[in-house]
């Protein structure tokens, strides 16, 4: 029996947000995206490319910390069940 696949539900989660200080003031950015089965495979060639031993990447929810239109800074954290799940640890990150 196949394992069923969490379904990618994209809502206002979903895409480039601002971190929040304390205070309430923006600062820096990240992005809340969906990583599928062929997202998930072609990030694993590129982990072992670099880490033979890497652990496998799962299909799932994920944040990192970017701004629009340059390279993340850093690796994807995830997965998560939701875009609020991942949203919400990327605020409290």
């Amino acid at each position: 029996m196949a394992r069923h696949q969490p379904r990618a539900s994209f809502d206002h989660y979903a895409g480039y947000h601002s971190f929040k200080a304390d205070d309430g003031s923006a600062y820096g950015s990240f992005e809340v995206f969906y990583m599928d089965r062929t997202d998930a495979r072609i990030a694993v060639e590129a982990d072992r490319a670099h880490d033979p031993d890497a652990p496998p990447t799962r299909c799932g929810w994920y944040w990192h910390a970017c701004v629009p239109g340059c390279m993340p800074d850093g690796e994807p954290m995830g997965p998560y069940t939701s875009s609020r799940a991942a949203w919400r640890a990327a605020r409290e990150d």
